[in-house]
């Protein structure tokens, strides 16, 4: 009888640690997991402000661009319309020479 309760005793010691093991890896394998979440978090925040950082710089960089085709497109009118008054002129002289 003793020798029986030996043996089970011996028996649920090694229950207990196997599922004391088991219990280990799982908290481990959590721990990893938690780990790469927190670091893909943390990467995935490094991104988000970069990105903005990346908005902040094109914002005005765009709305520079947009500032300076404007002025080209002035520019390009002035002149197209300075040819057109240039030759007006030249052929209204023309016309009253003639």
């Amino acid at each position: 009888m003793l020798e029986r309760q030996l043996i089970e005793n011996k028996n649920d010691r090694e229950d207990l640690c196997s599922q004391l093991d088991h219990g280990r890896s799982r908290i481990d394998a959590l721990e990893e997991e938690g780990r790469h979440k927190v670091v893909g978090w943390e990467v995935s925040q490094y991104k988000i402000a970069e990105l903005e950082d990346e908005e902040k710089c094109r914002v005005p960089k765009q709305q520079e661009d947009a500032q300076r085709i404007a002025e080209l497109q002035q520019r390009i009118s002035f002149h197209s319309g300075a040819a057109t008054t240039r030759s007006g002129i030249r052929k209204k002289a023309e016309i009253s020479s003639g």
